[in-house]
This record gives C-alpha cells, structure tokens and sequence, in this order.
C-alpha cells in the first residue's frame, strides 16, 4: 500500500499563483496525499480562492492563522499532518506532477530524498539547481562526507553543495518533528537551518538529479526586498546554528562560520538597502589574474549590475559589458554587447556574473567553445566569491 505524504503549503498574500501552486499539486500522479494549507493572515483574496478550491477535493485542509510567520503556519501544518512523509511546497511555486511519486520511489529506506529544482529567474530564464554530490546514495560513514561540505565546500570555495532548501525535499514526519522547534523564532534562512538540524538527524540520505521543484523568484517577494534588519537576522540564525551544531565537529562549524560570513557581506551589498558609495574597495574581489589584461563582465542581472557598478566605484574599466540576452537588455543597458566581440580574444579576463553555478558552467562551456582560454574565464557569485578583504 501507498505510504500518505502530507504536502504542507504555507499562504501569505499569494491570490496570483496559490491556484496553479494547487494545481500542480491536487493532479499529483501519486494519489495517496492529503495537502495541509495554512492560511498564514493573507489579506488579498487567497482565502477566498481556498474555499473555491477545498469544495472540489477532500484532500485539500484548510488552516488560518494570524500573519505569524512562515514557521508557526508550516509547524501548524506539521502539527495535524498524518503522513509518513512530509514535503513542503511554496505558494508561489508550482511542482511537476510526478513529484510526489518520484520522490516516494526514490526514498526507498533513506530518511531523507532530494531532487533538483527549476529556478525561474526574474529575467524569465530557468535554471537547472541540483545538489553537488556525485553519489546519489549516503549511509553510514557517507553521511560523514555528505556533512562535511553540505554548507560549505573549502576546496572548490562552494557555497550550498546541498540545496539550502526544503522545498525539493521529502522528509519522515517522525524526525522532522523532532527538529523543527529548534527554528522558533527566526525568519532568516530558517529553512536552511531546519535542513541541517534534520540530516545530523539522519542515517541515509538520497539523491534525484532531475529537477521536480519549480522555484518562482518575484521582484516583490519578501526574499528580495529591501530589509534594514537583515544583518540582525543574519546573526540571529548563526547564532543557533553555533548553539545547536555539536561543538566537536569543527568543520561543521567552520561551515556555519563561512555560511555567516558570506550571508553578512550579502546583506552589506544588496539586503540592507545601503547605499552604493558606501561600500568599502577593501571588499572588492583580488584583481591580480587580470595581468594587465582587459575585463569584462559576463551577465546582465542583478549579480552583473552590481559588479559592473563597484568597478565604477573604483575606477577599474570594463572592457566589455555582454550577456547573451543582449537585445533585451539593450533597453536599459545602452553598452551590452553580444559575447561574440570577445570570442577568440585571450587578451581578456571574463567575470561570469551570475548566481547559479549551472548556468555559470554553461556560459564557461560556450566560451571555451569560442576560443577563450580557461585561465582566463571566472565564476564571479555575486561579489563574495572572490572577497578576500585586500585592498585593490
């Protein structure tokens, strides 16, 4: 017999997407499901959209609550949920409607099964995320490895090997609820947090390479808006992290330290909303591989614009300003260029500037292609991958 997953969907202000989000989810191909909503004190017309919706299939519940917060409406959920299994889906998001059947197929005797996302980036492209692991398969003294680069990875500078999410995840409910107090209170990465607490938990871990997950990214949404208080929530999650991780795993630590570190200097650059001038040069990349060579900038997105920016800032030219998306850019960008006017030129240093390693492996791939030398091309996240605190 079919094991019920209990599919928790928390709901804030969510009356554009909360429909093909339950969609995607009721035409599940797995049909032992009950899907738990919580109403988290939205104040559009997404209750109303609910009690359209529940009136066509008894497996849908719907909870409300008062606007306490993504944690209290998912612990509202797990609170009532009877499934074995338990996964979380975003309102704004969407799943393929093999999911569930994938994932329960796939979780066999693990405790925990994860599969790749689509992300949709604001500018419409989709980008394949899958976790960084070669195996698909983690037990005994591999959970051990797993662990030891899930936050951070020291030798390739990777932050996230491990999807931070938990939204392409399906857990046990029996651990997860053993777990989930320790994220009372925070509203920063608190899922990430959750994340980690749950596989120190686990003895088995596995691995689906294609991606099942649709993970919507909006202008407006509360991830990328501006937040004054970023830092204080930055600190507030690694300080439990720091109090709960056991305090003899020192790579773990170092980990949690790294995660911090690079979730401080994001708030620093776009979170808080300072201003650009602000910004330190002691904070911008090492610049020495450029050996007098010319720079150019690969990406048009938030990542590129910022970058392109901080070289303003300090007075280092930009040779070159491309993406392939040139033309749509062009409306806003008057100097984006087509890649073509670097291809084949090995008197240049390319800064990929984008956010997602996939797709920074991708544009790597098709400028090698085009005669740029491997030496001279660079995965630039944002500006924290190359900070190294020296001065320029």
């Amino acid at each position: 017999m079919d094991e019920l997953v209990s599919i928790i969907i928390p709901v804030y202000n969510a009356e554009k997407t909360v429909a093909k989000c339950l969609n995607s989810v009721l035409n599940q191909t797995y049909s032992n499901i009950e899907i738990i909503v919580v109403n988290d004190g939205s104040i559009d017309n997404s209750q109303s959209i609910l009690e359209l919706i529940i009136k066509t299939d008894k497996r849908l519940i719907v909870l409300t609550q008062d606007n306490l917060g993504v944690v209290e409406a998912r612990q509202k959920g797990l609170n009532i949920a009877k499934g074995k299994y338990v996964c979380f889906v975003d309102a704004d998001d969407y799943i393929e409607l093999d999911m569930i059947s994938q994932m329960v197929s796939a979780i066999k005797d693990s405790d925990m099964v994860s599969c790749g996302v689509f992300e949709h980036a604001f500018d419409g492209n989709i980008y394949q995320c899958i976790d960084d692991y070669k195996d698909i398969y983690y037990n005994g003294e591999k959970i051990n490895n797993l662990i030891s680069r899930m936050i951070y990875d020291f030798e390739t500078g990777l932050l996230h090997p491990l999807s931070p999410w938990i939204f392409n995840k399906l857990f046990i409910r029996s651990i997860i609820m053993q777990v989930y107090e320790s994220t009372k209170g925070l509203v920063f990465a608190e899922d990430s947090l959750l994340l980690y607490l749950y596989i120190l938990k686990s003895s088995s871990v596995r691995f689906i390479k294609t991606c099942l997950y649709h993970y919507i990214n909006y202008p407006n949404s509360c991830s990328h808006r501006i937040n004054p208080n970023s830092l204080i929530e930055v600190n507030n999650t690694y300080s439990r992290m720091i109090s709960i991780f056991p305090k003899d795993n020192n790579l773990l630590i170092q980990q949690a330290q790294a995660w911090f570190e690079n979730n401080c200097l994001r708030a620093l650059y776009g979170r808080m909303g300072l201003d650009d001038r602000v910004v330190h040069k002691n904070y911008f990349p090492k610049l020495s591989f450029l050996h007098n060579k010319k720079l150019v900038i690969f990406g048009a997105g938030m990542a590129g614009k910022r970058l392109v920016r901080t070289c303003e800032r300090i007075g280092l030219e930009v040779s070159h300003w491309v993406d392939n998306q040139y033309e749509k850019y062009s409306k806003e960008i008057h100097n984006i260029e087509s890649p073509q006017v670097i291809y084949g030129n090995n008197n240049v240093v390319v800064l990929i500037a984008v956010d997602n390693k996939n797709f920074a492996e991708e544009i790597k791939m098709m400028l090698l292609k085009n005669g740029i030398l491997e030496e001279n091309i660079h995965w630039c996240w944002d500006l924290e991958q190359f900070a190294v605190y020296e001065e320029y």
